[in-house]
């Protein structure tokens, strides 16, 4: 019989987070379960193979995951010397709240409507920034405060942060490509650059990411740009038309209609609208 864990048997004195640290070996680490609360844990050492609604993805040093209150899952070592896992847990309320306030809109991360929960994997830096917040935590009351502050961070460095990229066992080389996407050579060149730093032929990178991805090699330049010019518009000095062409771009009306198609606005109109303070 699959195992049900409760947030109120999890955290019986009204706690508002549950973390822990633990080396787990073994083909049943952390046998099948499901449970009424989200967590997110993450990979220290070792590798792990995480079976979650009838699917399976391996873990390695780096790979967070966002475990929603629906998913069914387990936990099991992938070699004999096991792995390092680190486990923060919260009540159901505490991620609505946040979700009300913050996230409307959001898809990503505990919202995410995909079969499998979504898996980043984290650079070096990142992971020592994750582990002083576990110093922090295992120190601090356990308040809402403590545990709201920690996510709100935490959403906050994977939304802007290149260096979390999602697994989904995508190929190293393809999430590698990826990490450099937004380089300007990459940019002005266009797919076949891209195919160029991915070391494979442009057909196959566009097959890659349409299936890894969901999206062609084109929407994925296209979004890299959006999001440099977006970038520039808001802190840069550079002209419009530079922009444009630093971007890819040769026709500066192609550029427009491509901007105000992502953004919802011309290029002008975002420059000024974040700028209505220093003009």
């Amino acid at each position: 019989m699959m195992k049900r864990f409760h947030w109120s048997k999890v955290s019986p004195r009204g706690e508002s987070f549950h973390l822990a640290r633990a080396k787990l070996k073994g083909k049943n680490a952390a046998s099948p379960h499901k449970q009424d609360f989200p967590e997110v844990f993450w990979i220290e050492e070792g590798t792990a193979l995480h079976g979650v609604n009838g699917q399976q993805v391996r873990l390695e040093r780096g790979d967070l995951v966002f475990v929603r209150s629906t998913d069914r899952h387990s936990l099991s070592a992938e070699a004999e010397d096991g792995f390092v896992l680190v486990n923060i847990a919260f009540s159901q309320a505490t991620l609505d709240f946040l979700r009300e306030r913050y996230f409307a809109s959001e898809d990503r991360w505990f919202w995410s409507v995909a079969p499998c929960p979504e898996t980043l994997r984290l650079d070096a830096g990142h992971l020592g920034w994750l582990g002083a917040w576990v110093e922090r935590l295992d120190a601090a009351e356990r308040s809402l405060l403590e545990i709201e502050i920690f996510l709100l961070e935490l959403l906050h460095q994977c939304r802007g942060s290149k260096a979390a990229q999602k697994v989904e066992n995508s190929p190293e080389w393809l999430l590698e490509a990826l990490r450099r996407l937004n380089d300007p050579e990459v940019l002005a060149g266009g797919t076949q650059a891209l195919a160029r730093i991915a070391g494979r032929t442009p057909q196959h990178v566009n097959a890659c990411l349409k299936r890894y991805r969901g999206l062609t090699a084109t929407d994925a330049l296209n979004a890299a740009r959006m999001e440099f010019a977006a970038r520039e518009l808001r802190t840069g000095t550079k002209k419009i038309l530079e922009i444009c062409f630093d971007c890819g771009f040769e026709n500066l009306a192609h550029f427009y209609r491509m901007f105000k198609a992502a953004t919802g606005t011309t290029p002008r109109a975002y420059r000024q609208n974040h700028q209505l303070l220093v003009r």
